[in-house]
């Protein structure tokens, strides 16, 4: 490299660099280079990967049985808002999908009948939770996240 010196009027010269610039470009490769493993990894892999687009949604099935029950009064979540239908006869359920996370609820009290029921949640064919109740007006109540 060639340094030209100062000019009498004490202008800029031209000096090697002091690691610098050589630094910045470092990390914005190494910046480059992990954002670009990521992508890669998220959208290339798809389901077969733990990281990739299905494994942020999930099918979720709400459900409620019973034995002895005419009709059930319920209330759940539909996308973080909450619905309550007037009442239902068993058995009830319903689907939906969902992203990973979101808060999941049902809660069922039972209006017409002294027998049991069921509440569940079911996350890809798996129940996550579930509760039994009996008794007429007895109310059971389930959470969890997707």
């Amino acid at each position: 490299m060639t340094l030209i010196a100062p000019t009498e009027t004490g202008g800029p010269r031209n000096t090697p660099s002091r690691g610098r610039s050589t630094t910045r470009g470092r990390a914005s490769l190494w910046a480059f280079a992990v954002l670009t493993t990521l992508v890669v990894a998220v959208a290339g892999c798809g389901s077969n990967f733990p990281l990739g687009p299905s494994a942020l949604l999930h099918s979720i099935e709400y459900q409620v049985t019973g034995v002895d029950v005419s009709r059930v009064s319920l209330i759940y979540e539909t996308n973080t808002v909450q619905r309550q239908t007037g009442s239902s006869t068993l058995p009830w359920s319903r689907e939906r999908i969902v992203r990973s996370f979101e808060p999941l609820y049902l809660s069922a009290q039972i209006t017409e009948g002294d027998g049991s029921i069921t509440v569940r949640i079911i996350r890809d064919g798996a129940v996550i939770r579930s509760v039994s109740v009996s008794g007429l007006a007895a109310i059971a109540t389930v959470t969890a996240l997707s």
